[in-house]
């Protein structure tokens, strides 16, 4: 719909409305730019990259250390009581050097 030639509206595009369209075409470019860039580049990258890590060989895995002797490890409440009557051999004290050290004596 064109305006008639007595119409109050005018619309006139001077230097600095030509210079904010060319700003606002170079910011649109821009980010066109970026997006493709995106899409082209990065977006395989982000999508291969999982997959080749799950192709990739693995680290092999240390086996776990045996015991010295080949038989297999008892169970720790396995244990064994050895039932006896007992003597004490040393009748003295044994003195010890915490003790000894603080200075106080026995009685």
């Amino acid at each position: 719909m064109l305006n008639p030639n007595n119409s109050p509206i005018r619309i006139q595009f001077g230097v600095r409305g030509w210079a904010a369209i060319v700003a606002a075409v170079i910011v649109l470019g821009a980010v066109t730019v970026l997006a493709v860039g995106f899409l082209v580049f990065l977006l395989p990258v982000l999508i291969l990259a999982p997959v080749l890590y799950w192709f990739m060989p693995k680290p092999k895995r240390m086996p776990k250390p045996q015991p010295m002797n080949s038989e297999i490890p008892r169970p720790i409440n396995d244990a064994d009581i050895i039932e006896g009557d007992f003597t004490e051999v040393r009748t003295t004290a044994v003195e010890r050097p915490s003790e000894s050290s603080s200075g106080e004596s026995e009685s």
